[in-house]
């Protein structure tokens, strides 16, 4: 630090800094260049933790874990299977734990050594449903053979008498005979009729 002189006056036993006043800041000379980077002091304390920050995007979809389960069917047997591995009628192999026989579905439980049914028993029967819609009129079948002939009808009522005939007469050459034609409205025919005399 720079002393400062200062002069003493006996008469008035004072002192007076010939310095003088202190004169107006400089201006700013320009920057000097940048010095080498310090090292890095110690560590800070951690600050309070931020907000959550929002939901990333969902990753692919992994890999089908292994579910645990061993299946085993074994057709033509009944009832609970035996403990598995142990070479017992209708027992499946080492490490299975889901067996279906004629019996059912069955869960091996390895901590009680037993096997459960998963079908259950078999439920009342539902309710009857409504009657589903009339279906289309099925196409006309085949023409059936003719049945047998029915019995002849009762006759008829009797008919209105005819007209009288129209005669016509004609001699013959043979044996003096007449020959005498009529016309039967009814039949609409003619009828012939001989007279012959003696």
């Amino acid at each position: 630090m720079t002393a400062v002189p200062w002069i003493f006056n006996p008469g008035t036993q004072t002192w007076t800094n010939i310095n003088g006043a202190k004169g107006d800041p400089g201006v700013q000379g320009p920057a000097g260049p940048t010095g080498p980077v310090g090292a890095d002091g110690a560590k800070g304390a951690d600050g309070a933790q931020g907000p959550a920050g929002a939901a990333g995007a969902d990753g692919l979809k992994g890999d089908k874990g292994d579910s645990g389960y061993t299946y085993q069917a074994i057709p033509g047997t009944t009832g609970q299977p035996g403990v598995p591995g142990s070479g017992t009628p209708g027992a499946p192999g080492a490490g299975v734990t889901i067996v279906t026989n004629d019996s059912g579905t069955w869960v091996f439980n390895p901590g009680t050594q037993t096997w459960t049914n998963i079908n259950g028993a078999k439920g009342d029967p539902g309710v009857q449903g409504p009657a589903g819609p009339t279906g289309p009129v099925g196409a006309d079948g085949a023409k059936g053979a003719d049945g047998a002939q029915g019995p002849a009808g009762a006759d008829g009522l009797k008919g209105d008498k005819g007209d009288f005939g129209v005669y016509l007469s004609s001699p013959t050459r043979h044996n003096r005979c007449t020959r005498t034609s009529r016309f039967r409205h009814t039949r609409r025919s003619w009828s012939r009729r001989y007279d012959c005399n003696e």
